[in-house]
């Protein structure tokens, strides 16, 4: 859709020129440059009572990549096969003033079928400027050939030859959402045409309270035409629970819902509740979700019976716990199940024995150090960058961490490495002095590492008695240097191991100072 842009220039003497220009997007197209692509091979599997199934036999693949050619233009090509199956396809993206064009076109091939065709043509308007609303609409028509088939169909089914649908909505009344829409689908010979109207209401209440009305009307259903009413209700309340009821007079199916979302990752429990009923049965499910840091557990039951004499139930129990081991950079943790990227945060060697919590902020934090390894958080997302902030509640405070926070972009179901703290462990204190014993008062100076040359230099004023702190040093040997005296350099050894407070003395620079 437009936006109408309003450029408004002031120049230093205050002279202002308004420049207005059409702003043209859709937020299904990519910036000029930009790609987006998808590229994976497997084998074809199916679901079973116990997981899904491979066949090894019948290798796969899916594919998609997008470009963004222009900024108001995106092209698209599309590919899937197996070894009896193939389908590919490509289109593109229009963003103009008067909405957003789309076109793709695909062809099919299948062992039990001839080559077939397929082609779809949609456009969209979203207009803001109706009486201060908004309203969209939106279209589609799709042809498809008798003998096209998609990778899931082992052969072709299409008994409509064209299929045109069209969808306007926008702010009624009383905040009220409408959506009215209307499809049509034209029969080959040997079918009936078919077409379908819908109409939908919605409104949001305080306190978290929505309702939603569909009206519907189809077809030939069994030829005959059905008229289809849903009404739902959703309340969300206490932050973290939702209940939803609905009600569906085409089915007679009845169902409401409770779910609890906890408000942290871990050491709390999700749960939910779903109880449904139509004409011949009913059923319920409930399920309950517990994740700490190194391993989730959960427990889901269910029931299922007719509603009719002598009909049959059935019951079911479950329980399962899930944990995970995870390596990266030659490190290694106990975590819970890994969803896809993971980034481990081990201590290093000086805060040993200290917990290290990872991105805590207030409340319990998702990943944390301890006697099952290093921090480990399971739940990255490829290709995104996390914000990474450590943190050690008991860590004392000479002991300093790296700047915080980190930030990590992993790669598709990879795994990084980073260590808390650096060794820095040690804050030296001393006094320097001059030759006659006095001190020298507000004196710029460095420290930086002899055994680690390169790492940045620690700076410091001493005071006006000639003392000096700095913190955030490794043990080591180390180099103070006055900015006033550069050719005179002080040696300084911490001992390995040491932290906290060390006193280095009195540093005699053999400078006499001029009298007033």
């Amino acid at each position: 859709g437009t936006n109408d842009v309003e450029l408004r220039v002031t120049d230093e003497v205050g002279r202002a020129e308004i420049v207005r220009f059409p702003f043209v997007f859709d937020s299904s197209l990519l910036g000029v440059g930009e790609q987006d692509f998808s590229y994976t091979a497997g084998f074809v599997s199916r679901v079973t009572p116990t997981g899904r199934d491979y066949d090894a036999r019948e290798p796969a693949y899916s594919m998609y990549h997008e470009a963004g050619v222009t900024d108001q233009f995106t092209a698209r090509v599309t590919s899937q096969g197996t070894l009896h199956q193939e389908m590919a396809g490509a289109g593109g993206r229009w963003a103009t003033g008067l909405g957003t064009v789309g076109a793709d076109i695909a062809s099919s091939r299948n062992d039990a079928s001839a080559p077939g065709a397929a082609a779809r043509l949609q456009y969209r308007y979203a207009d803001t400027r109706a009486r201060g609303e908004i309203q969209s609409w939106s279209a589609v028509a799709t042809y498809l050939s008798p003998e096209y088939a998609t990778l899931s169909e082992s052969a072709a089914s299409n008994p409509y030859v064209l299929n045109v649908g069209l969808v306007y909505d926008r702010r009624l009344l009383w905040n009220v959402f409408g959506a009215f829409g209307v499809s049509r689908q034209v029969a080959r010979r040997g079918y009936a045409d078919a077409a379908s109207e819908d109409l939908t209401l919605s409104r949001s209440f305080q306190r978290g309270v929505f309702a939603m009305l569909s009206a519907g009307r189809r077809a030939p259903v069994g030829g005959e035409t059905e008229n289809r009413f849903v009404l739902s209700l959703e309340w969300n309340f206490g932050a973290q629970d939702t209940l939803r009821a609905s009600q569906d007079s085409a089915t007679g199916d009845s169902r409401l819902q409770w779910q609890h979302s906890a408000s942290r990752r871990v050491r709390a429990v999700d749960a939910s509740i779903i109880l449904a009923r139509d004409r011949s049965s009913e059923s319920g499910q409930g399920e309950l979700h517990y994740r700490d840091y190194r391993f989730s557990a959960q427990t889901a039951g269910s029931y299922a019976g007719g509603r009719t004499p002598g009909s049959s139930t059935g019951r079911n129990m479950s329980l399962s716990v899930g944990t995970a081991l995870a390596f990266a950079d030659g490190r290694a943790a106990i975590t819970r199940p890994i969803t896809d990227s993971f980034v481990i945060v081990s201590p290093h060697p000086s805060l040993s024995g200290r917990a290290i919590e990872v991105n805590a902020g207030v409340g319990v934090p998702p990943a944390k150090s301890g006697l099952l390894g290093p921090a480990v958080l399971p739940e990255l997302t490829s290709y995104q960058q996390q914000r990474i902030e450590v943190s050690a509640p008991d860590l004392p405070s000479w002991i300093e961490l790296d700047p915080q926070p980190r930030y990590v972009k992993p790669a598709y179901r990879s795994g990084t490495a980073l260590t808390a703290g650096s060794g820095a462990t040690v804050v030296a204190q001393g006094l320097i002095a001059d030759a006659d014993g006095g001190p020298l008062a507000s004196e710029p100076g460095e420290i930086d590492s002899i055994d680690e040359p390169g790492t940045a230099a620690q700076s410091f004023f001493t005071a006006e008695t000639g003392r000096f702190s700095v913190a955030g040093l490794k043990p080591g040997r180390l180099r103070l240097v006055l900015r006033n005296y550069p050719d005179r350099p002080f040696l300084l050894t911490i001992a390995p191991g040491r932290a906290g407070i060390v006193d280095v003395g009195i540093l005699d620079t053999g400078l006499r100072r001029l009298s007033k």
